[in-house]
């Protein structure tokens, strides 16, 4: 079993008009580019009558628990500086 980490790097969210919070809303979303334990995600908010009420961009981070702790014992290894 492979643990892994997961990290949001950035995310912002927009809102470009008025809209109601209670009502329906739809929200559609897509993932352009997943590379290198990195990851881009982008959306938008639509209201009932199809008009956009907000957007939403998020970048994160996913790798195997065991790959961060590989880093941590190789720069405590090789780089004790960083942990005196």
């Amino acid at each position: 079993m492979h643990r892994m980490y997961y990290a949001s790097l950035d995310h912002a969210l927009w809102f470009h008009r008025d809209f109601k919070i209670d009502d329906w809303l739809l929200y559609a979303i897509e993932s352009p580019s997943a590379s290198n334990a990195r990851g881009y995600a982008r959306g938008s908010i639509f209201d009932q009558s199809g008009t956009m009420v907000a957007s939403v961009s998020q970048e994160g981070l996913m790798t195997n628990l065991n790959t961060i702790n590989m880093m941590f014992k190789y720069f405590k290894t090789n780089c004790t500086y960083f942990f005196s």
